[in-house]
């Protein structure tokens, strides 16, 4: 969530012209303002610098949770194996890391699939791509193979519950990318239709909680189902644990990774569509579709009265999935302070496991376990700050326009 330019006066039309009221050059700043990407009012506009590293900065936060789940995926499996690996293990642990790694490959090569297909042409980036890529693929088709010849065809459907689940919610849930994207495009402004808000955050949530479910499953889970009943467990309950920290880390990485890819967009819809509380008043004027209305105003809507939360509020105020929504992304910091107390927790237990033990592989296992949970919080608190100072510049500037709208 990098901070944005603040538009130049020219851009913003004749918002604050003589003769119009507060509240009509309050909205068209704030039209505008969610239109146009805001910034703190005494910034100056800058020259766009062009930075090809920074463009695969975005792949960032999902490579970091693919190498963050196949270290926690060696390390339960060194605590149940005792770090003497088989090929069986092997095999389990390359499926699920490469499983894991396939929407990021996937990301590398999207965009020059994309050209190619447009232009009809095969490019030579595009070519090393898809040979780079298949050394993976090969390395996958032969864990896959080593699974196929070793384990029994019950623990095979194990390996494909979390996929057929998948699947399965495609198939009752059908959803293409042209759909997706085409709402998008109604939920960004200048629309901001809940409709749509509706349609991409469900979209979103349910990509969250399959990533979730996949990702705890391979990496806390299947690992102690796989165990042959023969095995001599070094300490069983550490196994549990460290499987409950690894999922539990899974759906960290995967809120961590929503904010940062799709915060902007959805915290700029949560300021536009804004809140309502159920208030006890008389004399509140009728709520209209589509009308905004500032802080403080009340309103009458379905027999009850509501009190705007909001600096714009233009949802519906007996709409408790807009309320939500507006919950979550209108002031993404408290959002994120949870999911920091929530690691913190998790780096305290581990903490208090490494104190206890007194084997040496325990303890490096236990040691690995921290570290992975210390770059997890250290990521938590930087996107927090990131989110905190971005929606602080934001809020500046719409006081700013408000308070020159009223001197307007």
């Amino acid at each position: 969530m990098a901070p944005p330019r603040r538009p130049h006066r020219a851009q913003r039309g004749t918002a604050t012209r003589r003769g119009r009221s507060d509240k009509d050059d309050f909205e068209s700043d704030s039209s505008t303002a969610t239109q146009e990407t805001t910034a703190s009012p005494t910034e100056q506009p800058k020259a766009p610098v062009k930075s090809t590293w920074r463009s695969w900065l975005r792949y960032a936060p999902r490579l970091y949770s693919v190498v963050a789940q196949v270290m926690r995926l060696s390390l339960l499996s060194a605590s149940i194996h005792l770090w003497n690996y088989d090929r069986t293990v092997l095999a389990y642990v390359g499926f699920a890391s490469l499983l894991s790694m396939r929407h990021l490959l996937w990301s590398t090569l999207q965009g020059s699939y994309t050209d190619a297909r447009q232009s009809g042409t095969v490019s030579l980036a595009f070519g090393i791509k898809l040979l780079l890529l298949l050394l993976p693929l090969g390395w996958f088709l032969k864990c896959i193979h080593e699974l196929w010849l070793v384990l029994e065809w019950r623990s095979l459907m194990m390996l494909l519950y979390p996929l057929v689940l998948r699947l399965s919610a495609q198939h009752m849930l059908p959803s293409s990318k042209a759909s997706i994207q085409q709402q998008w495009e109604q939920a960004r402004a200048p629309h901001y239709k809940l409709a749509a808000l509706t349609t991409v955050t469900s979209s979103l949530v349910r990509e969250c909680v399959f990533d979730l479910i996949e990702g705890g499953y391979y990496a806390g889970l299947m690992p102690i189902l796989l165990a042959p009943p023969e095995r001599a467990w070094m300490d069983r309950l550490q196994c549990v644990v460290l499987g409950v920290l690894s999922f539990a880390e899974a759906g960290t990485l995967t809120v961590l990774e929503l904010y940062y890819i799709h915060g902007t967009e959805l915290y700029h819809a949560a300021r536009r569509l804004g809140a309502w509380k159920q208030v006890n008043a008389n004399g509140a004027i009728t709520w209209q579709p589509g009308q905004p209305f500032l802080k403080n105003r009340v309103v009458r809507h379905r027999k009850k009265s509501y009190r705007a939360l909001d600096d714009l509020n233009t949802a519906d105020p007996s709409d408790r999935i807009a309320r939500y929504f507006w919950f979550l992304f209108r002031r993404p910091d408290r959002s994120l302070q949870a999911l920091v107390l929530q690691q913190g927790l998790l780096i305290a237990s581990q903490i208090l496991a490494v104190i206890v033990t007194q084997h040496w592989l325990v303890i490096s296992i236990w040691g690995g376990s921290l570290g992975l949970s210390y770059l997890t919080l250290i990521y938590a608190i930087w996107l927090r700050r990131r989110v905190s100072r971005y929606r602080q510049q934001d809020e500046a500037f719409w006081a700013a326009n408000f308070a020159k709208s009223k001197h307007a």
